[in-house]
């Protein structure tokens, strides 16, 4: 992910997480977790995938986690379902 890309649906003090599906979204067990609207790539580009959108938690949420190690393992459990 290019580490300059701000998601422009990010609020204050919270996170871009990843782009999920509704189904996935409703799986994270963030109590912050935020579904935005418009999915974008990791340079920042629009994407339209059918069903994606933006997911957001608070940055106190990630408890000292890497937020790259959080979206691998998203990612790899997501591929699963």
């Amino acid at each position: 992910m290019n580490k300059n890309f701000i998601h422009p649906e990010t609020q204050e003090g919270e996170v871009f997480l990843i782009n999920s599906t509704k189904k996935n979204f409703n799986s994270m067990p963030w109590t912050s977790k935020r579904l935005g609207i418009t999915a974008f790539d990791a340079q920042g580009n629009r994407i339209d995938v059918a069903n994606w959108r933006p997911t957001f938690i608070a940055k106190g949420e990630l408890s000292g986690l890497r937020i790259s190690d959080v979206r691998r393992s998203l990612r790899e459990q997501f591929a699963k379902n």
